[in-house]
């Protein structure tokens, strides 16, 4: 995750440089970023496992799409709804893994079902996001 964290500040530095969409796609960074503590500060390590590799998949996806959109030359075929809908997702990711961090035993054994039912959807979320912008990226 160290290393992680690493290449969301580097993609941060990066996204800075995108004219149109730089700061929306900082603000994912600092987002991922939050989301990454949230999912190293849970206090169970089945619900730690879960947010990390939810927190790992969704950086791994912007990352790729961050580095995308900095290479493309043709910037008006980038939609703005994508980039919205990216963010947006990134936000829920955020909400969610923050919540499950603070779970106790108890509160996760009776919400599990609940639980990965919405990890499943998010995680969907986020590779139509890839889709989106027809990213290739190694599934982590």
């Amino acid at each position: 995750m160290a290393n992680l964290v690493t290449c969301l500040d580097i993609a941060e530095s990066v996204a800075k440089l995108v004219p149109v969409f730089g700061d929306v796609l900082e603000g994912a960074c600092g987002i991922l970023r939050k989301t990454i503590n949230a999912a190293e500060a849970s206090n169970l390590p089945k619900s730690r496992d879960e947010c990390k590799a939810l927190a790992e998949h969704t950086a791994c996806i912007t990352l790729a799409i961050i580095n995308e959109i900095g290479s493309t030359s043709n910037e008006p075929a980038i939609s703005n709804a994508n980039i919205f809908d990216l963010c947006a997702t990134i936000g829920d990711v955020e909400r969610r893994i923050t919540k499950l961090s603070t779970y106790g035993r108890f509160k996760y054994f009776i919400a599990r079902g609940k639980i990965n039912a919405e990890v499943k959807d998010l995680r969907v979320r986020v590779d139509n996001a890839r889709i989106a912008f027809q990213v290739r990226v190694a599934d982590s």
